[in-house]
């Protein structure tokens, strides 16, 4: 379990501008940037990974704004609530770009693909505003179980099973963008 920037419960951090590189031979746990329920601040970087997902969160507060997460085999972004219960993962992702994410097909691993670019599941509480989600191998956006995502002037586009999936108790709300893409 190697993500290239991992942030403990409790913890704060502040990533800026750092273009993130990841490969790592673990099947679980196998994240670019991994918070394990801390507060994190994800700012204008470049994150990519060539054997797992891009940005994982767990419980905590992940803000992510600007910059992109792109040709990840997994997907771009995995948002899950608190793995022993508490308060959910509280996100908001602005002005990112998630681009050609999910498109592995995991021929050897447990779990075969193609992925979501997105997938936010078990109590999640999220925002996304003027987020673009492009080319992913299966839905751009994937929400399940007891979560709550709106996407605010968001652009998901040519996902190859379409741009959305809400199953299971996920719940997602499309709204139009007023005013600039703000983050906290």
């Amino acid at each position: 379990y190697e993500a290239t920037l991992a942030v403990g419960f409790g913890a704060r951090a502040v990533f800026s501008g750092l273009r993130v590189r990841h490969a790592s031979k673990s099947v679980a746990n196998n994240y670019a940037v991994f918070s394990q329920g801390g507060d994190v601040r994800v700012e204008d970087c470049d994150i990519s990974s060539s054997s797992g997902a891009g940005v994982a969160a767990e419980g905590g507060t992940l803000v992510l704004r600007g910059g992109s997460v792109h040709d990840c085999p997994r997907q771009g972004l995995v948002l899950l609530g608190p793995l022993l219960g508490g308060e959910p993962l509280n996100a908001t992702v602005c002005g990112t770009a998630l681009r050609q994410n999910g498109n592995d097909l995991g021929d050897f691993d447990a779990v075969r693909g193609p992925f979501d670019g997105v997938i936010a599941r078990n109590g999640v509480e999220a925002v996304f505003r003027g987020v673009t989600v492009e080319g992913s191998g299966a839905a751009g956006v994937a929400v399940f179980e007891d979560t709550n995502i709106v996407l605010q002037g968001c652009t998901l586009s040519n996902n190859k099973k379409g741009p959305s999936s809400a199953r299971n108790g996920g719940d997602l709300v499309t709204e139009k963008l007023v005013g600039e893409a703000s983050c906290p």
